[in-house]
């Protein structure tokens, strides 16, 4: 297993893999050899000039970017965890967030830390901006000595923290270890059947745990187009950086999938190359997929369903043709890296036909939330250690197959975002005239 972590695979890397792309970009390109001596640069800086040790969170505040990718493969090297936090969130939101990681360093642009300041003092901390283009990063590194990998870490260290909605008002951190990481990127990359021919796109922002499909060319041997954060809100550049660069697997949510329809212009597009699309966060229309079915129909079309506290659960490969009966899109068959189930509200698991609340469990799920145990114990089944109650109910058919009926508490989820209405009610509360 420690032969599969994202450090060790990355410093191992076939030689003749050293001169393909690894990640591409409107601004330029980078190298699976650029990416790796990157990567170890960087995380010579953490440990020899901000004191990173094994475990420690790292916060970044980026946009999506060469230059992002290769800092958070630094951290990972480094051993560190990466805290990824939406640049683009509100002053306070953005405060809010960097005080509940209390991390060792920040790396982020001159722009957000002047709205940081807006806010408050920050504690103590290191503070790396980065420059458009690369120039801080890059400037960065070419003063460093390489260093070797000095140690492959351990598969249960904490690697990322992914902050969601949280019932108080305050982000919930999730924790998700080396193990997780690395096994759910070399299962995607095995799922989709990656070969060095082919590119991913996917506009997903650093800060959501989908993201870290930028590392399944490290276990597949293709490359990413990176959709930029300003592309990624018009569908019609979106279309295009599909069509240009030849994408052969495209993963977004529901929701950008349904715009790209709209108001990308497929119909006039050459998207023969497209032979995979995956989409997650909520369901689509029978109508829809009818209409993406004409205009791909060379694409397999996958519905995935899964959490940020445990990624890609389950998934259903639409059937061609649509049939007629069908009136919503089941959740599909769970995957391999989980054992599921289905309880009810005292914890026993109910029968094919018998509603009951999605259950995981496996060394893929998350290691909790970021200094909260109590809030880490209501997601635990308690009988079977490293699990999560997703909150969501459902039902099997007798066949196997998932169907999701609702949820047992106040999360909703609006364009792939995950909400909790508590949180709301919390801001809210806080307005004198409410």
């Amino acid at each position: 297993m420690i032969a599969d972590l994202i450090a060790p695979r990355l410093a191992a890397l076939p030689g003749e893999w050293l001169d393909r792309r690894y990640l591409r970009s409107r601004l330029g390109d980078l190298t699976f050899g650029q990416a790796q001596r990157s990567a170890l640069h960087f995380a010579n800086w953490l440990r020899k000039c901000a004191g990173v040790q094994p475990g420690d969170p790292v916060a970044l505040c980026l946009p999506r970017s060469l230059e992002a990718v290769q800092a958070i493969l630094g951290v990972l090297v480094a051993g560190g965890a990466y805290a990824p936090i939406a640049y683009n969130s509100p002053p306070q939101r953005l405060f809010e967030t960097v005080q509940a990681v209390g991390p060792r360093i920040l790396l982020t642009t001159a722009t957000v830390r002047a709205r940081l300041a807006t806010v408050g003092s920050l504690p103590p901390l290191a503070i790396l901006e980065a420059r458009p283009g690369g120039a801080g990063l890059q400037g960065l590194l070419d003063e460093i000595e390489t260093c070797p990998l000095i140690a492959v870490g351990h598969r249960h260290d904490l690697a990322a923290i992914y902050f969601t909605s949280g019932s108080t008002g305050l982000p919930k951190g999730v924790m998700m270890s080396q193990e997780a990481m690395a096994g759910m990127a070399s299962w995607i990359a095995r799922w989709n059947g990656m070969t060095a021919t082919d590119c991913l796109a996917s506009d997903a922002g650093l800060h959501y745990a989908t993201a870290f499909d930028l590392l399944t060319p490290l276990y597949g041997g293709g490359s990413t187009f990176l959709i930029d954060d300003r592309d990624a809100m018009f569908p019609e550049r979106v279309a295009e950086a599909i069509e240009s660069e030849k994408a052969s697997v495209w993963c977004s949510s529901a929701t950008s999938l349904r715009l790209l329809l709209e108001r990308g212009s497929l119909e006039r597009r050459n998207l023969a190359t497209l032979r995979r699309v995956e989409f997650f966060g909520e369901p689509l229309s029978p109508v829809v997929l009818r209409r993406l079915m004409e205009i791909l129909p060379q694409a397999e079309l996958v519905n995935f369903y899964g959490a940020t506290e445990a990624h890609r659960i389950a998934s259903y490969t639409v059937p061609r043709p649509l049939p007629e009966s069908l009136d919503s899109v089941p959740v599909g068959w769970p995957a391999d890296s989980y054992a599921l189930s289905l309880r009810d509200e005292d914890g026993r698991e109910v029968g094919a036909g018998e509603t009951g609340e999605i259950c995981v469990t496996g060394p893929r799920t998350f290691l909790g939330y970021w200094k909260d145990e109590a809030q880490t114990l209501t997601k635990r089944v308690s009988e079977l250690g490293q699990s999560y109650r997703t909150g969501d109910l459902a039902r099997f058919e007798e066949d196997g197959l998932l169907h999701l009926i609702g949820r047992r508490d106040q999360e909703v989820k609006l364009r792939g975002n995950r909400f909790d209405l508590g949180e709301v009610e919390t801001v809210l509360k806080i307005l004198p005239e409410v």
